[in-house]
């Protein structure tokens, strides 16, 4: 591949932003009860987002970038283990549950 133009990289970064903020903010101005699947189309462009910028850093010659992006990624992986009994529906112990319910408004 070629390496891409100075423009493709601003084209890119206004057509994620764009799109994050056209799907956010109609659900920002809603008085009543949001749930998390009004953020669902955000987060598409909020996971290119942050592939676009792991990519960048990965082709990066900088090796604390390279190693920050596997940290991110180690990260994330690690978090989606950690909360995936609360996705799938696993019981949990009551201090299982509260030890994954981060926020006291999370429950």
């Amino acid at each position: 591949f070629k390496p891409l133009s100075q423009l493709s990289h601003v084209l890119t970064i206004l057509y994620i932003v764009l799109n994050y903020l056209i799907n956010l903010l109609p659900w920002m101005f809603v008085k009543g009860c949001t749930l998390i699947y009004n953020y669902m189309p955000s987060l598409v462009f909020s996971i290119l987002a942050l592939t676009w910028i792991l990519n960048r850093w990965f082709e990066d010659n900088n090796k604390i970038l390279k190693h920050s992006g596997v940290m991110i990624i180690l990260v994330i992986i690690a978090s989606f283990i950690f909360w995936l009994p609360i996705y799938l529906g696993i019981p949990l112990s009551v201090e299982d549950f509260n030890l994954r319910m981060l926020m006291p408004n999370w429950i």
